[in-house]
């Protein structure tokens, strides 16, 4: 059977990871970070917001896509 694609828009790394880490039902943030292929530390980083600019090589992995959108104020 197909596993089902859900996708979640945010304007927040840390909503979308702790979105991702949901869905994939990891039993504990260790888990997460070896799947991602990086560190514990690094993974409590970006979601503590300490780390907010992570490689596009890791948002693939972590299955987040980068959107950014620029706002002109007057």
């Amino acid at each position: 059977m197909a596993k089902k694609t859900v996708e979640k828009s945010t304007d927040s790394l840390n909503a979308a990871l702790s979105f991702v880490i949901e869905q994939r039902n990891f039993n504990d943030y260790s888990e997460a970070a070896q799947k991602f292929g990086i560190g514990r530390a690094y993974l409590s980083k970006l979601l503590s917001g300490e780390k907010t600019n992570p490689s596009d090589d890791v948002l693939k992995r972590m299955g987040i896509k980068r959107e950014v959108t620029y706002v002109a104020k007057a």
